[in-house]
């Protein structure tokens, strides 16, 4: 019996434990399923604003001497005097003194050419006298005969004045060339310079014709700017500073950079071999004046040209960031995301400008936003500072 009840009761009790967690489970209470509540992502969004847009074309260029000659003496002889400022980056005021060549020569020959005039002159007067003379003995003459002839050319002296006219002609000019010649001994500034390279000291004999230096115009420095065509044709090309496009010359070393306002004045004959982009060249007025603390302009840096073309008005300005790909904008609209392509007519640093697809006074989203569909719903970010 006893011996029963030890393998009975076991099988019992597991029995019952069995049936306990079995009723357990069956009747175990099931959670209650929450609803999720959907969060919108949050858009910073900026109000889209009526403005102008300016056209600008982009090149890099060198600084080229607008206007340049050599100094060339156009009669010889020995050097006796060197402005001492005449060196390589000096700077001179049209008709300023150079140089001079000694002038005992060319005064002798102007002394001549003066005595040579007085002397033709007076040959041309005594003629004159002697024709008078001559008419007056053949009027008297003639003036009993029955037919009267007219006085030859030889009785009215016309060889003889033609020659006695000519002979004073050439004097005049003898005496003008000498006159000049000598004023050429002194070589000043043709126009407002500066002084690229010279060659001369004094005491050295210098030839007509030879080279001493050569001056650059101080009054305009140009650059060569490679341009797009379709760029090209919104750029107004004069040689009037007033009626061209402007431009900005910029030089930039290391952190700093310094600007130089210039125009656009024309267009040369020969695109850039390399890439067949049309050349426009920048002329920079005045560029060694001193303004801003900027340094001297020098013929051979490297500058940036920014040249600004034709202004269009009335288009919609949005932050340049806001413009998608494929030109599209997101603009929010009670409380969703409206995808629109725009029309894009421009660019600058910051801005984008638009013709088409957004309006002014709409409100422009400017944040990401991941997996923006069209017609999605957004939580504006309404915090100080949010709105651009």
């Amino acid at each position: 019996m006893k011996k029963g009840l030890k393998i009975i009761l076991p099988v019992v009790i597991l029995a019952l434990a069995l049936g306990l967690a079995f009723y357990q489970i069956k009747h175990k209470p099931m959670p209650q399923k929450a609803d999720k509540k959907k969060i919108n992502p949050m858009v910073r969004v900026e109000t889209a604003e009526t403005a102008d847009y300016v056209s600008r074309a982009m090149g890099f260029g060198t600084v080229q001497a607008a206007s340049s000659m050599n100094i060339v003496n156009d009669v010889a002889g020995r050097v006796i005097y060197v402005n001492p400022d005449l060196k390589a980056g000096q700077s001179f005021k049209k008709g300023e003194l150079l140089y001079s060549i000694e002038t005992e020569t060319y005064e002798s020959v102007l002394a001549s050419a003066r005595s040579g005039l007085r002397s033709a002159q007076y040959e041309l007067a005594k003629t004159e006298q002697e024709a008078d003379v001559s008419v007056k003995e053949w009027d008297i003459w003639n003036s009993t005969a029955e037919n009267a002839k007219k006085p030859s050319p030889l009785i009215k002296y016309e060889p003889q004045l033609a020659a006695g006219r000519a002979a004073v002609e050439y004097a005049e000019k003898a005496v003008a060339k000498a006159e000049a010649d000598l004023l050429k001994t002194a070589y000043r500034a043709p126009f407002d310079c500066v002084v690229s390279s010279e060659n001369i000291e004094p005491g050295m004999v210098i030839k007509s014709g030879e080279s001493a230096g050569v001056l650059v115009g101080a009054h305009a420095y140009e650059v060569a700017v490679p341009v797009l065509a379709k760029d090209e044709a919104d750029i107004i090309l004069s040689e009037d500073m007033k009626r061209a496009s402007g431009a900005d010359v910029v030089l930039t070393e290391g952190p700093k950079s310094w600007r130089w306002t210039g125009y656009a004045s024309r267009t040369l004959p020969d695109a850039d071999t390399k890439t067949g982009m049309i050349k426009i060249v920048v002329t920079v007025p005045e560029p060694n004046r001193k303004e801003n603390g900027r340094p001297t302009l020098t013929i051979g840096s490297n500058v940036e040209c920014v040249i600004k073309g034709k202004v269009i008005r009335g288009l919609t300005s949005i932050s340049k960031s806001a413009v998608r790909e494929n030109n599209t904008v997101w603009v929010y609209k009670e409380g969703r995301l409206n995808i629109r392509t725009a029309a894009v007519a421009g660019t600058d640093e910051n801005r984008a400008y638009l013709s088409a697809g957004v309006t002014a006074g709409e409100q422009v989203i400017i944040s990401r936003v991941q997996g923006a569909v069209d017609q999605m719903s957004v939580t504006l970010n309404e915090k100080p500072g949010a709105a651009k």
